[in-house]
């Protein structure tokens, strides 16, 4: 599935949640340590790429620096308000003796570590200059030992106050002696300050540390507890805090009276901050109301493009059923984890909360046996703000560059358990509702692939099916496992497709890359029908087709819908010769431009649609006088992709199919600088009005000339009827001889109409012979 894996590897603290309020500005900065970087704050690191730093050091991100190299300004975050100390006594049943010395009066206030940032846990965690960090005694400062476990602002006072800070001379009792039960935990009971010395790991409502389910699964910072309630929190074990309804906001502009609204955000801070949510409900796109699903791929690199225009607060997921977050990937034993440690958890969980205290704790799989726990803004997730719209999230596991593991994996009945155990990790961490395999492909050469592939897939996929049914039992919700498939036949023979659909509750066929600069000649990249030319099976209704004969349900197949193109240098049309990848057209690309990019460009193009394929093609040429103004400018080459019409013909398709429903590689492919998602809304817009005459997206001339085509199609089959009279003597269905293939009724084979000709010729000579030699 993967048209352009970017896997950027930023080195950083996960604790960048945990920075004090940003006054003026934050930057990424260069270090030995995060605090030699904040230290120094003099060697900036803008893009978050290590190789911007030199001698050793790496590149922290979220710095408290203020530069005037590649800073921008950000707002300064709500400040939670501090809970002030609070008076314990013995006096009360549910207190506690705090004394801060031997003879300390019961009564005294908490005031043995005034002017301390928070020793013993006592105090706000808070230093007054904002480049220092408190250290787990109590004081302010840069070194390592100040900031190697920088944490936000521990509970509510009257949890800070049930600590050590009480000595062995006092007469506990309450709160006291269950304290000094528990004394060198993290905080059981909400005893303690929710703190770890590992950074990875989480304190469990018993006051234990570590990285399990039982321990990270939902835990919130004390921040979100209500002042004085002891920091107990009945929603913290797994179970999702139902945020307030936000208002609904929404900046539009319309094209026309009937157009899309065009929603914009404010508030964007690419500097350092994070960006203000898009209102779940800000968009007047009506889903489709069908039992269609519009399944989008959603490439986490992509996050970092256009400044974040991509942000999940950007994306409406109402007009889709299901992301498919691309990807995860795993070693050799089946331990799976991110690509991404810096994106991925800020991307599904939402930024690192720039608060103190702030956001909901999520942990990530960021390597073989390493989970990290941070802080985020979890309404500004993809995961959040997905089911909040309705909308699964499955993560996707592979890859066309991380299947090379898939063979050794599904031949080792260890790896191959592990891998299915993970699955279900992974799923409850980070509340996915599925499990998508991307293997491309088994028994590929070129990614480790063996002949014994075809049988380990299915077992596999069997393993991480049991596990799945074996949680619906425990939780009583069901679970979805796709298979993103080839088309390419060679590639289908590697899989026991019978045996799948026992197993898979659909098929995500990757009816896209049937052409491209690998092949002699140009081609469109997912012809929904044969082109005239090239294998008679890289087409959408050859690929469907083939699937059905071999076993899998057509109504739980989804075909793909390409959200970007193919290009070639040095042509004009389909079936000619080229110059390879056109890279000078499309360099942001490498070739392979995103439907935005050939949008922006089209205006200066000559626009061309493939009849046959049911495609769209743009081309530029000097010297053609259909070139329009300003494309002279452009190098020569040709790029294959899909337009609204495009896309409205393979939905019709699959209405007239009854298939499934689709995937999309990739949503953040058509989304236009203004938010506009054309592609994404004529596929809700075909599906919710079926009687929608796609042709009408271009010209009502392109109308009459299709209708003036499917008249002349029924005369020649209703003369082929009246002449032949063999059109359903032999089971065959003509409704297809427009085309260049048809099928037997049963779908057991595809057939040319030469060969029905020339079979049925021989069939009427030998019973001619036959009748003259009796």
């Amino acid at each position: 599935m993967d048209r352009r894996l970017i896997i950027i590897i930023s080195t950083t603290l996960l604790l960048s949640p945990f920075l004090p309020p940003v006054v003026s500005a934050t930057g990424n900065f260069c270090g030995t340590s995060w605090s030699h970087a904040i230290s120094s704050c003099t060697r900036p690191c803008p893009s978050g790429a290590p190789s911007q730093c030199t001698n050793g050091e790496i590149c922290y991100a979220g710095t408290p620096c203020s530069s005037l190299v590649n800073v921008v300004e950000t707002r300064r975050p709500t400040a939670r308000p501090v809970v002030p100390p609070q008076t314990y006594s013995n006096n009360n049943n549910n207190g506690v003796n705090v004394n801060n010395n031997n003879n300390n009066n019961n009564n005294s206030p908490l005031y043995n570590a005034i002017a301390t940032c928070g020793g013993g846990k006592v105090g706000n965690g808070l230093c007054s200059k904002i480049n220092e960090c408190c250290s787990t005694f109590g004081y302010c400062g840069v070194s390592d030992s100040h900031c190697s476990n920088r944490a936000p602002v521990a509970g509510t006072a009257a949890g800070n106050a049930l600590d050590a800070t009480n000595n062995n001379n006092n007469n506990n009792s309450g709160g006291a002696a269950q304290q000094s039960s528990i004394e060198g935990t993290c905080g059981g009971g909400s005893i303690g300050n929710n703190i770890c010395s590992n950074n990875s790991e989480c304190c469990s409502q018993y006051g234990f540390c570590g990285t399990t389910l039982q321990h990270c699964l939902g835990k919130q910072t004390a921040a979100n507890n209500v002042a004085g309630d002891g920091g107990n929190n009945d929603n913290f074990e797994g179970v999702p805090v139902q945020q307030p309804q936000q208002q609904q906001q929404q900046h539009a502009t319309t094209n026309n009276a009937s157009g899309p609204t065009v929603i914009t955000t404010g508030n964007i801070d690419y500097g350092g901050g994070h960006l203000e949510p898009l209102p779940i409900q800000g968009s007047n796109t009506i889903p489709h109301g069908t039992n269609k699903k519009i399944i989008g791929y959603y490439a986490g690199w992509q996050w970092y493009d256009r400044n974040k225009l991509a942000d999940p607060v950007n994306i409406d997921f109402r007009k889709m059923q299901r992301v498919n977050y691309a990807f995860f990937q795993f070693d050799k034993q089946g331990e799976l984890y991110g690509i991404d440690r810096w994106g991925d958890p800020q991307v599904l969980f939402g930024p690192y909360s720039s608060m103190l205290g702030g956001g909901v704790q999520k942990c990530s799989y960021d390597g073989p046996y390493d989970v990290n726990c941070g802080y985020h803004e979890h309404n500004e997730g993809l995961i959040y703000r997905a089911h909040q719209s309705g909308a699964e999230v499955y993560p996707s596991i592979g890859g066309w560059t991380l299947s090379d593991n898939f063979p050794s994996v599904s031949a080792n009945p260890t790896a191959r358990e592990k891998f299915a155990e993970n699955c279900i990790k992974i799923l409850s961490y980070y509340q996915f509702d599925g499990i998508d395999i991307d293997w491309e492909y088994p028994g590929h050469v070129d990614h480790s692939g063996t002949p014994q592939d075809k049988e380990n897939y299915t077992k596999l996929l069997q393993a991480i099916r049991y596990r799945l049914d074996n949680l619906t039992r425990e939780t009583g919700k069901s679970y979805g496992l796709t298979a993103a498939l080839p088309c390419n036949p060679k590639h289908i023979d590697n899989i026991e497709v019978d045996k799948l659909a026992n197993i898979l509750t659909e098929f995500n066929l990757m009816s896209y890359d049937l052409f491209g600069a690998w092949d002699p000649v140009t081609g469109a990249n997912a012809p929904l029908y044969h082109q005239g030319f090239g294998n008679e099976d890289f087409n959408i209704h050859s690929c469907v087709e083939n699937y059905v004969a071999l076993g899998a349900p057509r109504e739980r197949m989804n075909i793909g819908l390409p959200f970007y193109g193919r290009s070639f240098k040095h042509a004009t049309g389909f079936n000619q010769p080229h110059g390879g990848n056109d890279e000078a057209n499309w360099p942001d690309d490498e070739g392979t431009p995103q439907y935005y990019n050939i949008y922006n460009k089209l205006p200066y193009m000559i626009q061309m649609r493939d009849n046959i394929g049911k495609t769209q093609y743009a081309y530029t040429k000097r010297g053609d006088p259909k070139l329009p103004q300003g494309g002279e400018i452009l190098p020569e080459g040709l790029v294959s992709f899909d337009d609204e019409r495009a896309i409205c013909d393979k939905v019709h398709y699959a209405q007239q199919n009854d298939l499934g429903g689709f995937i999309i590689w990739e949503i953040s492919g058509d989304l236009l600088d203004n938010l506009r998602t054309p592609l994404l809304d004529i596929t809700n817009k075909k599906l919710g009005n079926p009687s929608f005459q796609c042709c009408m997206l271009h010209s009502l001339d392109e109308c009459e000339k299709e209708r003036l085509e499917e008249e002349k199609k029924k005369q020649q089959q209703q003369q082929s009827q009246n002449q032949g009279g063999y059109s359903n003597s032999f089971g065959f269905d003509t409704s297809t001889w427009g085309n260049e293939n048809i099928r037997l009724n049963n779908g057991s084979f595809l057939v040319s109409p030469s060969i029905v000709s020339v079979f049925v010729i021989g069939c009427v000579s030998v019973l001619t012979t036959t009748m003259i030699w009796l």
